[in-house]
């Protein structure tokens, strides 16, 4: 027992990096399986999924297995439930066993057993292995015997283990289709037992012969059975049989219309509803306009909110098809024909083109259940988002931008008259459909809002002049809800205002509602104190962005808006969590201020260091304007005074990490933002110089030098942009930025001095463009650096300006003095996406492999890739596996690389290794492996695994003795 706690102990996640052996472990654990206390054994067999999560390797797992079934096949019924634990939780990585007949042959003993208890058990772990022993007849054989049996829990366990198998084998799904169908049918079996079966009917889409079976016996058991729990299974059935296999949809959809039509019960209906959602989702081409014509009457025919919501759930998923031409007005659509195509869909539209989006949505925006506005708002918006789309204007010959504008400005209207606003409904804004009308105290869905600001977004990229006044009206009613009526939308309206800015229409807006707004989220008393210093970040950065504010005064709004948050009721988090939002966008001085408050709210240690480090990584990044470089003796100003508080972030950084993997990415930016201001110190302080100088010339051995340094840095950005895999889009962007920044300056100077005829100076990544921006879309923060840059490089490959001192001074000083926003993965803690390699042949600890000289080693290289729960930005396309072989014979090492597909995360490969030829002696030999990302893009990542072991290699004359 002592020896299991001690495995315990030792298997924690934490123990894991200090060098265990897993070869130990999975003997201890093996060990222990064979004690005589069953207490002991079973506390082994809970182990197992944890030694396999942090070993999942095929040698590791096929030995466990083999043992596990042989307890299995020996132990009582308690034991075996704690086995099929454990083979339930190590589903992921059944497909590694080697010698699956040998497992199987173990635990299909069992299934002889007299205990039906045992039976049962048996059962529910074959289960398990559906997916690798589909095809097993014995298997097939065991499970047709538990639907004949006449226990209870072994039908149960037998029903379970023949839905699993009919999803993976054809085979299986025929042999048991008639004992399936009689078990339909039989008056003796329960109800609830009939749901069971009727539900492994939806894995019957393997071949045609099957489908056309069992989508024949569903349709006579659907008339046979009338019961609701049996209609919507067979339902849902049938509906997952026609999506698998796309056979038979439109006459699914058909089925489903009826019964959605003539069935009064709303459980039925909305069993229904679901298979016509998905059947919207799989295969919108075989919709009609009849079942479209169906789906929208449901609103008008039923008082069930959750049916009517699901209703509009079905047309959201149609907007986003090819489908989406069945809800426009019949005019628009090519060969729509004439009034009885519109009269079928109900949509006919005045003789001007101009036309409704979808009215009966548009009057469930103001509906008083909650959940049902919600889901309208989203359905409009989906739907005017694909109206934008440029297809949509080809298959409708009359489609015009005016009529499109009208119909998206008519449903963003409804979506901002659902937050209630009687007021304001009341006061001018047009009718948006026959009967609608604002409710006066209609709930106020939220998350929509978030689908507004998509739609923002979308309109702004297509660029066109009509469509971005509907854009700007969308904007200011979203303000005016905010200012007149109800703050607590101000969430909503940052995430909208912010698409504005990543599409650059911040200057569109008006400015007096930005300042009302701003106004309003300053002195709301009902406002969240978080949401306040959110609304009003966002704000100043427009404001300041357009002109119409100065730093100086946003700083002051920022300022007086954290101050309110824990006076509101809000936390010591809620004020790190502005503070670091605030970093985020490039407001450094207010966070500086709450970072230096809450430094003495702490008590630990590392959270101590950590909130000093980050305090001074803002007091650096703040001063701005004042950064000029031209005050101090040393000739660097604010920029060396900058790059000391790096220095001293980078020491309280170190302190504050818990082991040598964290804080990696904090240190290294922080460097590398040190290094920067540091070179651009120097740069200023050479061009001053070379000013005074009697040639007034830079020279050319020291502009060299500090273009080297430049490119260096630059490359070291783009190094520690492809040393994380998780980094997130935003930030990505932020060091592409810095390194645009840092080449820019390079260029600058190098222009300077380029036409004095000498040795060619070191070469520089390729400028940022000419005027236009290489990082991309960036938040608005960053918008003021990227336009610098941007606007610095133009005018170095334009030549438009004499390129003297005096311009480089001016260049670099602006760069320098401008300020720039911390990555938001500076902040981010959690766990990176991992590799996890294993190498065979591998020496175990004191003990030295000798190969003989001139012969040939297979290496096999084995992996698993440990992903985040979190949802990460990129997806893994493959890994790149490297071996090299490193020997005082051949100095220059032999790599040899492979690329790997990840196959349910894990991967698998083998390196035939040419060992150098050596007639004498013995030399060691290095063999080094590394593992690195590609993603689906094709961009390799920094290695993320490595491994190294020596190698004796032995000549002719000592592998002949040997």
């Amino acid at each position: 027992r002592n020896v299991v706690r001690v495995m315990a102990g030792l298997l924690r996640p934490s123990r894991f990096h200090r060098g265990a052996n897993q070869f130990a472990l999975q003997a201890e654990l093996e060990r222990a399986l064979r004690s005589p206390s069953i207490g002991v054994r079973c506390q082994a067999v809970a182990l197992f999924p944890r030694l396999f999560e942090l070993f999942p390797f095929p040698m590791v797992i096929n030995s466990s297995f083999l043992k596990l079934m042989d307890l299995f096949r020996e132990s009582d019924n308690y034991v075996r439930v704690r086995i099929l634990k454990a083979t339930e939780a190590s589903t992921a990585h059944l497909d590694k066993i080697g010698n699956l007949d040998e497992v199987l042959r173990r635990l299909l003993s069992v299934a002889h057993s007299n205990d039906p208890l045992a039976r049962a058990i048996t059962l529910r772990t074959l289960a398990c292995f559906a997916t690798d022993a589909a095809e097993r007849k014995d298997a097939h054989h065991a499970i047709l015997n538990g639907l004949r049996a006449l226990d209870d829990t072994e039908a149960a366990a037998a029903l379970h283990a023949a839905d699993r198998y009919c999803e993976s084998s054809a085979a299986f799904a025929d042999e048991a289709s008639d004992t399936l169908v009689q078990m339909m049918r039989d008056l003796e079996v329960p109800m609830r037992v009939k749901v069971s079966v009727a539900r492994t009917f939806r894995h019957a889409h393997h071949n045609l012969a099957l489908i056309d079976r069992y989508q024949a016996a569903s349709r006579r058991l659907l008339t046979d059975i009338p019961s609701a729990g049996i209609v919507r299974t067979l339902l849902a059935a049938t509906t997952n049989v026609a999506v698998q296999s796309l056979v038979g949809v439109s006459e699914q959809i058909e089925l489903l219309v009826r019964y959605l039509r003539t069935d009064l019960r709303v459980a039925v209906k909305r069993g229904a509803l679901s298979g016509l959602l998905r059947l919207a989702r799989a295969a919108p081409h075989a919709w009609s306009a009849e079942a479209v014509a169906a789906i929208r009457a449901v609103p008008g025919a039923t008082q069930s909110t959750s049916a009517v919501a699901q209703a509009l759930r079905v047309l959201g998923a149609l907007a986003h098809s090819p489908a989406c031409t069945l809800l426009l007005p019949a005019e628009l659509v090519r060969g729509g024909g004439g009034s009885s195509a519109g009269e079928e869909r109900g949509l006919d539209g005045p003789a001007d083109g101009s036309f409704q989006l979808l009215p009966e949505v548009q009057a469930c925006c103001c509906s008083e259940d909650a959940e049902l506005a919600e889901v309208a708002c989203t359905v409009l918006c989906h739907a005017a988002t694909e109206v934008l789309s440029g297809w949509v204007a080809e298959a409708c010959p009359n489609f015009t931008v005016a009529a499109v504008g009208q119909a998206v400005t008519g449903a963003c209207n409804a979506v901002v008259l659902s937050i209630g606003r009687s007021q304001a409904a009341a006061g001018g804004t047009p009718p948006l459909a026959p009967g609608v009308v604002a409710a006066p105290h209609a709930p106020r869905p939220r998350r929509f809002l978030r689908r507004v600001a998509e739609l923002v977004q979308h309109c702004g990229e297509r660029g066109t002049p009509e469509l971005m006044a509907h854009v700007e009206l969308l904007a200011g009613e979203l303000q005016l809800a905010v200012v007149r009526a109800d703050p607590t939308f101000a969430g909503e309206l940052v995430e909208c205002l912010q698409a504005c800015a990543q599409v650059g229409r911040y200057t569109a807006l008006k400015q007096e509602q930005l300042t009302a707004t701003l106004a309003a989220a300053d002195g709301g008393v009902n406002l969240d104190p978080r949401v306040r210093v959110e609304l009003t970040a966002t704000l100043a950065v427009l404001l300041n962005q357009s002109g119409s504010l100065e730093r100086a005064e946003a700083e002051a709004a920022i300022a007086r808006a954290v101050s309110t948050v824990v006076p509101a009721g809000g936390s010591l988090w809620d004020l790190y969590s502005a503070a670091r939002r605030l970093m985020c966008t490039g407001w450094h001085q207010p966070a500086a201020a709450v970072l230096a408050q809450l430094e003495g709210e702490v008590v630990s240690d590392h959270y101590v260091w950590w909130l000093k480090a980050v305090r001074l990584v803002a007091e650096a990044e703040g001063p701005g304007a004042d950064r000029e470089g031209d005050g101090g003796p040393d000739g660097h100003g604010q920029l060396a005074a900058s790059a000391r508080s790096f220095s001293k972030a980078v020491g309280c950084l170190k302190a504050a990490r818990h082991n040598d993997a964290s804080c990696r990415f904090q240190i290294a930016y922080v460097q590398l933002r040190a290094e920067t201001l540091e070179l651009l110190g120097s740069l200023l302080t050479t061009v001053k110089d070379a000013a005074c100088s009697d040639t007034g010339r830079v020279d050319r051995h020291t502009a060299g030098t500090l273009a080297a340094e430049l490119a260096g840095l630059a490359a070291e950005y783009d190094k520690l942009r492809r040393a994380h895999f998780d980094i997130d889009v935003h930030s990505d962007a932020v060091l592409k930025l810095d390194r645009d920044v840092v080449i820019t300056a390079g260029h600058a100077l190098l222009s300077a001095v380029a036409r004095a005829p000498a040795t060619s100076l070191p070469p520089l990544l390729d400028l940022p463009g000419d005027g236009r921006p290489s990082v991309g879309r960036v938040v608005a923060d960053s918008a003021p650096l990227q336009r610098l840059t941007s606007e610095i490089a133009g005018r170095i490959l334009r030549r438009d300006t004499q390129q003297t001192l005096d311009f480089v001074q001016q260049a670099v000083s602006r760069l320098a003095s401008t300020t720039a926003a911390v990555p938001p993965f500076f902040f981010s803690h959690a766990a990176p996406t991992a590799v996890q390699i294993a190498v065979s042949p591998y020496p175990k600890p004191g003990q030295v492999l000798t190969i003989v000289s001139d012969s040939e080693l297979v290496l096999r290289v084995e992996g698993f890739v440990r992903r985040p729960q979190r949802q990460t930005p990129r997806s893994i396309g493959f890994i790149e596996v490297a071996v090299s072989l490193n020997s005082v014979a051949h100095p220059k090492p032999e790599v040899l690389s492979r690329r790997v597909a990840v196959v349910k995360k894990f991967f698998s490969t083998s390196f035939l290794l040419a060992m150098p030829n050596l007639d004498n002696g013995e030399i060691p030999v290095e063999i080094a492996i590394n593992a690195a990302f590609c993603d689906t893009e094709g961009n390799e990542w920094a290695a993320s695994a490595s491994e190294r072991f020596e190698v004796t290699l032995a000549g002719r004359q000592q592998g002949k003795r040997r």
